[in-house]
């Protein structure tokens, strides 16, 4: 199988490294041929959280100017999620 002859071929290559299996090869080929790279993608999806400082003080300033706003607005404005307000 070349997929494991590949995946052999790595660990020699590179015993440091974690071992890659044969799945893990054909989805890394996979995703080459489909994009022309095997970089991660892009994702978008769930909004940073306020747990760094800068990110408490912005949402402790957004609640004093609008103490009204819900915390599902106030996690919109502020992109983060609804959860860590």
């Amino acid at each position: 199988n070349s997929l494991r002859k590949t995946a052999n071929i790595f660990y020699i290559k590179y015993p440091n490294k974690a071992k890659l299996s044969p799945m893990t090869i054909k989805n890394l080929v996979n995703k080459f041929t489909k994009s022309g790279n095997i970089a991660d993608d892009y994702h978008s999806g769930h909004p940073l959280s306020a747990t760094n400082h800068t990110k408490q003080e912005a949402t402790i300033n957004a609640l004093q100017e609008n103490p009204q706003q819900s915390t599902n607005q106030l996690a919109m404005k502020l992109n983060v999620s609804s959860s860590s307000i």
